[in-house]
Formats: structure tokens, C-alpha cells, sequence
């Protein structure tokens, strides 16, 4: 779940087309990586506050790919990519 809608990024906290986008960049995330990015436990609430410890040595393709799976999966959702940007 996109950690707006767990209350891990204060002053945000409801659904908008920015959870869909966290949600998009889960799934591709677990496609290329095999697992998810952040598994149950505290490593969301800690990539919440340090946005640097995205398991980027997880995803095994070219970096314009990892490039827009980190764009996709950012904890604060203004600054997330929209369905509108490319």
C-alpha cells in the first residue's frame, strides 16, 4: 500500500491517482525483481524518511528503467510521476 493510505508521510492521507502510481511501480517493481520492494515490517516506514534507501540493487535492467521505477515508487506523493509525465 502507497504510504499515504498508511499515514507514513504526514499531511497526506487520502486516496488520489497518486496511490495508483505507487501501486504501478510496485507490480514492476515484483515483476523484474521477483519480490516486492518493501516487504511488511519497517523498511517502508524507513524509506518514508531516507528516500536513499530504495533497493535499487534489487532490480536487474538498464537504468533508464530503474530510473522510472523510482520515479513511480516515492514516498510523498506530489512529487510522484503522474500518469500525465513521461
Amino acid at each position: 500500500m502507497a504510504p499515504e493510505i498508511l499515514h507514513y508521510v504526514p499531511g497526506y492521507s487520502e486516496y488520489t491517482y497518486a496511490v495508483d502510481i505507487w501501486a504501478l511501480g510496485c507490480i514492476l517493481f515484483r515483476l523484474i525483481a521477483g519480490n516486492v520492494p518493501f516487504p511488511p515490517g519497517l523498511l517502508l516506514t524507513s524509506f518514508c524518511g531516507d528516500e536513499s534507501k530504495f533497493p535499487l540493487r534489487m532490480l536487474h535492467m538498464s537504468d533508464s528503467g530503474k530510473d522510472f521505477i523510482q520515479k513511480l515508487i516515492v514516498a510523498h506523493p506530489p512529487t510522484r510521476l503522474s500518469a500525465g509525465e513521461h
